[in-house]
């Protein structure tokens, strides 16, 4: 089933039909199915330059999303057969902006091409649960970390410095951990 826009393309260019008649059938500007001839003409174009059979990954022609996060990533110059090894043993979830849009078109390109990914989809809840308690840990080990080294008398620019959180953010933490404790300071002044 042709979609409206190659409705429009097949009458202009295929059935030779003038700008004006496609303009009245479709109630738009000649300007507009010129617009359109032009965009689908470039699409095609664009599409030739991939190979027929793609032994890379950028030969696959992706979505600007999908192809940027897999860019990012490094992972464009690999051979498809490496890619799908790499997808199996990799979490490709863990990704950044890679979502299940993303995740299908990857699938269902390499399926296009032979190539079988395992479901990743269904792994997606786990795995961000997962992603969700590690972040929780180490952000409980950073606040710990604080807290003792404020029980140690340090200042807290050192901690600061140490830990690469701002002062007020140990405040904050020092605060919510200590409430209104106010450790004592030695006689000798440190």
């Amino acid at each position: 089933m042709l979609t409206r826009n190659q409705e429009i393309y097949k009458e202009r260019v295929e059935e030779k039909r003038t700008l004006q008649a496609v303009a009245n059938k479709y109630g738009v500007s000649r300007e507009r199915i010129r617009q359109i001839v032009a965009t689908i003409e470039a699409e095609e174009n664009f599409l030739k330059t991939f190979p027929e059979v793609p032994v890379y990954v950028k030969d696959i022609p992706w979505t600007v999303r999908t192809y940027n996060c897999l860019r990012n990533e490094n992972l464009t110059p690999m051979f498809l057969t490496e890619f799908v090894e790499f997808c199996a043993e990799f979490d490709l979830l863990r990704v950044p902006n890679l979502g299940k849009k993303c995740l299908r078109e990857i699938r269902t390109k390499l399926d296009n091409h032979g190539y079988t990914l395992p479901d990743l989809e269904k792994e997606k809840k786990i795995t961000l649960r997962q992603i969700r308690e590690e972040k929780r840990k180490a952000k409980k080990q950073r606040n710990d970390l604080i807290v003792e080294y404020y029980l140690d008398f340090r200042k807290l620019d050192w901690i600061s410095e140490r830990l690469g959180v701002s002062k007020p953010a140990i405040n904050q933490i020092i605060r919510s951990r200590l409430g209104n404790y106010r450790r004592r300071i030695p006689s000798n002044g440190n």
